[in-house]
This record gives C-alpha cells, sequence and structure tokens, in this order.
C-alpha cells in the first residue's frame, strides 16, 4: 500500500485497483482505506 502513496491522481487508484481484478466489496474497502491513508498523510505533510 505504500505504492499508493506516490500516486497523484485518484484516477490512478481507481485504475490500479480496477486492474488488480477486485471483486467490488474489496474494491470499495480498498477505496476507502486508501482515503483515510491519503488523509492522514496529507496531515502528517
Amino acid at each position: 500500500l505504500d505504492l499508493i502513496l506516490s500516486f497523484n491522481d485518484p484516477e490512478e487508484i481507481v485504475n490500479f485497483l480496477h486492474n488488480n481484478n477486485k471483486s467490488k466489496v474489496d474494491y470499495i474497502h480498498s477505496l476507502f482505506r486508501i482515503i483515510k491513508m491519503v488523509n492522514k498523510y496529507r496531515i502528517i505533510m
């Protein structure tokens, strides 16, 4: 998941997850995890 922090564009994250053939539930869950991570990362920075 460290890799995700290097994406600048939310669309890149979506494409990344989509390309990994996740089920919809996993996809949405992962998206929320990423959003939380990115928000934490922004607060730290």
